[in-house]
Parts: structure tokens; C-alpha cells; sequence
């Protein structure tokens, strides 16, 4: 496909923080739980045809590709997509890349194409407007074929936000273990508000600021309301990919199918 349609940018990511988002990612480690969990999710369908609506630095496609899966990724970061695709090379692999807005999927040629949609780590929440978050659902739900799935990850807030006492003393549960494991580049919350969170990431040798995002903090069960609210249908939610459910965990993981 390889279409380049360079529409606005759901949250700016300044060069330095792209460049070093490798070592915040840890793609090697992250990819040896995400990996398997994500094939086990999809096992239902034969061939099935997936995107990575929000690739970042490529791990989880590369990871498909090499495994025989058919999948584009996008991503509207030209310095991301850059490095998703260095990361390819060096597998010998040449990715299947897009750079569409989410906000403009119904105005593309993808109108049902997909079994699969992946929006992995911080991606929904970087969509600071309602409106945004519920079109671009809204528009994954169009270009995704009946009975398709939708996985989805959110940042457990309402944990964060329970825990500003810890967070004013410097205390943060950090696992590295789950979505972001890389050793190079730490991100934590310092700034937690009802509704917003600021992640800033600094150097873990330098201690070097190299950026900050801004989040929306989705409330418990705000992000299935809406997602159902458009069509799609809650199967189930995993914490840091695990069955049980975790009051501390970093990540949720819904799962959605597309039924009619």
C-alpha cells in the first residue's frame, strides 16, 4: 500500500523523544509477552488481514510479519515510521506501511478491509478531544470486516490518580515488564489531574529531560462505553495481559469484536 497521507497528528512527539523511544519501548523484552498474547487473540481466523493503527517503532509488526501475518502499520510520526522501518530492514523485511489520521480512515479506500486492528500502548488517550476518540473509533469500526476484533490498551489512570500521594514523594509502580520495558528511557507521571496526566521521559544514565506527553485520562469503564457506543462489542478485558484482574495493573487490554 504504502500510501503517504501526512494528515494532522493526533499528539505531537518531538524528535528527541522519537529517537530514544526504542530504548523507553524495550521491543526485544515487550514483545516476548505481547507477541504470543496477540497471535493467541486472533488464532480464530485464517489468514487473517491486520492493522497496527498506531505502529510507533514497529515491534509488534515486524514481529506478525516475520510470523507469516499480512499487516500494514501506520503511523503519522514521520520520525517513528522511520525507525519501524529500519527495524524491518535489519530483519530483512520490507514493512506494508500508511501514514493515515485516524480521523480521516472513513475518507480513505479501507472501508472494511480488516480482520484485525491493533491500538497498542499510550494511542487512544493521546486524543485529548471526546469527539476525536469517538470518531476514531468510530472509523476503526468501519474499515474493520465483520466478526473482525479490535485490540485496544488503556493506561490504568484512575490507578495513577489514586496513587498522587506516593507520586509527590517520587513513587511510581514501574514494572517494565509489560508495554514499556526498555532500560534506557523512563517515563512517569508528573502531572495527574481528573481528567489529564503528563508523562515526562527522561534519560535513565543522563537523567536528561528528552520529552513529556500529555494524556487523556479515561475514568473506569469510559473507554468500553464509548467503544460500544459506536458498534463494537466488549468480549473482554485482560490486565498487563493477564486474566486476573489487577487493581495496579499499568495496562488494559480490551478485546472488541465487529458483530452486526
Amino acid at each position: 500500500m504504502n500510501e503517504q497521507i501526512h494528515l494532522r497528528s493526533r499528539a505531537p512527539m518531538r524528535s528527541c523523544l522519537a529517537e530514544m523511544w526504542e530504548g523507553f519501548v524495550g521491543c526485544e523484552k515487550r514483545i516476548e509477552t505481547l507477541g504470543p498474547f496477540i497471535e493467541q487473540r486472533i488464532a480464530d481466523f485464517e489468514s487473517p488481514r491486520i492493522l497496527d493503527a498506531a505502529m510507533g517503532i514497529g515491534c509488534e509488526v515486524v514481529y506478525l510479519v516475520s510470523h507469516g501475518y499480512s499487516v500494514v502499520g501506520n503511523e503519522i510520526c514521520e520520525d517513528l515510521l522511520r525507525i519501524a522501518r529500519r527495524r524491518g530492514a535489519r530483519c530483512g523485511l520490507s514493512l506494508n506501511t500508511m501514514s493515515i489520521n485516524w480521523l480521516s480512515l472513513n475518507q480513505s479506500s479501507l472501508h472494511t478491509q480488516f480482520d484485525v486492528i491493533l491500538l497498542l500502548g499510550n494511542s487512544l488517550c493521546l486524543l485529548l478531544d471526546k469527539n476525536e476518540r469517538r470518531q476514531a473509533l468510530e472509523n476503526m469500526f468501519e474499515i474493520c470486516r465483520d466478526n473482525g476484533v479490535l485490540l485496544i490498551d488503556e493506561r490504568n489512570f484512575p490507578y495513577i490518580q489514586s496513587q498522587r500521594d506516593k507520586l509527590r514523594n517520587g513513587q511510581f509502580n514501574y514494572s517494565r515488564g509489560v508495554m514499556y520495558c526498555g532500560e534506557r528511557v523512563e517515563g512517569r507521571p508528573s502531572i495527574v489531574k481528573d481528567e489529564r496526566v503528563v508523562f515526562t521521559y527522561r534519560d535513565t544514565k543522563t537523567r536528561k529531560f528528552v520529552g513529556e506527553l500529555e494524556m487523556y485520562a479515561f475514568s473506569r469503564g469510559e473507554l468500553i462505553s464509548i467503544a460500544e457506543g459506536v458498534g463494537w462489542n466488549h468480549v473482554m478485558t485482560y490486565s498487563d495481559l493477564s486474566i486476573d484482574e489487577k487493581e495496579n495493573a499499568e495496562f488494559l487490554t480490551h478485546v472488541f469484536r465487529r458483530t452486526v
